[in-house]
């Protein structure tokens, strides 16, 4: 139910021509709750993304840096970009199967966008993201969870030893983690409360909660929601969660 302007792939691959570029990229429109269209604002200009500068942009995809606020600087998905060919063939980029990752997406790019000499991103907003607001409360997803715990570690030992890549990737799954707490909280799924205390009891949190400790987080909610899951206050994290919700539903 996404759409496009009409000039989008001629934009895009004359841009690519021109630059010579690998992946090019342009902004986007994403609908909010009120049925409105929100423009992206992830670049002001065109901008080139050469060899010293992919490993940023990679980084600032999965993840923002621990000292700052916004979760991440660029959308990690792939219908906002086209790629060079020989680019996915060299690097046999392809996509995982959604039966075990809940993000196809950042495991395919960070495979192209690690291979690639330049990358290009436009300010032209020439893709229409639609929201399907049906999808948090009827088909929420207890499995969710435990995709991206697997698409977490899968990236891991893949990128086992940098250290940067690594805290990123754990800033990535405390990010989702905390939004599958929400969707959960919203949703009509039956068991709420066991869900809950399944995802606080996953020996995940043994091992992140050491690398990535709670100082690291800025945001005021976004901690005390990671404090409440390293201590498994289930009943507190619930009701937090539905706060939260309450006070983004009033402000939209």
């Amino acid at each position: 139910d996404d759409y496009v302007s009409t000039d989008i792939y001629h934009i895009l691959y004359e841009t690519a021509l021109h630059f010579e570029a690998d992946i090019v990229f342009c902004g986007f429109f994403k609908e909010t709750k009120n049925k409105k269209f929100v423009a992206s604002d992830e670049v002001e200009d065109i901008t080139c993304f050469s060899k010293n500068k992919i490993r940023a942009f990679m980084l600032d995809m999965i993840a923002s840096a621990p000292a700052i606020k916004k979760e991440r600087k660029y959308y990690m998905s792939v219908w906002h970009a086209i790629y060079r060919r020989s680019l996915i063939e060299r690097c046999n980029g392809h996509f995982m199967s959604e039966r075990d990752v809940a993000s196809q997406d950042l495991s395919f790019q960070l495979d192209v966008i690690r291979s690639s000499q330049k990358i290009v991103y436009i300010p032209d907003n020439l893709y229409y993201y639609c929201l399907n607001n049906s999808s948090l409360t009827a088909t929420f997803n207890p499995l969710k969870f435990y995709k991206f715990k697997y698409l977490y570690k899968l990236l891991s030992n893949k990128f086992a030893g940098d250290q940067e890549i690594e805290e990123r990737l754990m800033r990535f799954f405390i990010g989702y983690t905390r939004t599958q707490i929400h969707h959960l909280t919203v949703s009509n799924y039956s068991n709420k409360k066991k869900h809950l205390l399944d995802i606080v009891n996953d020996q995940i949190w043994n091992e992140i909660r050491i690398a990535y400790p709670i100082s690291k987080i800025l945001s005021i909610h976004q901690k005390i929601m990671y404090c409440l899951v390293l201590g498994k206050h289930t009943n507190t994290l619930f009701l937090f969660s539905k706060v939260i919700n309450l006070i983004r539903k009033i402000r939209s």
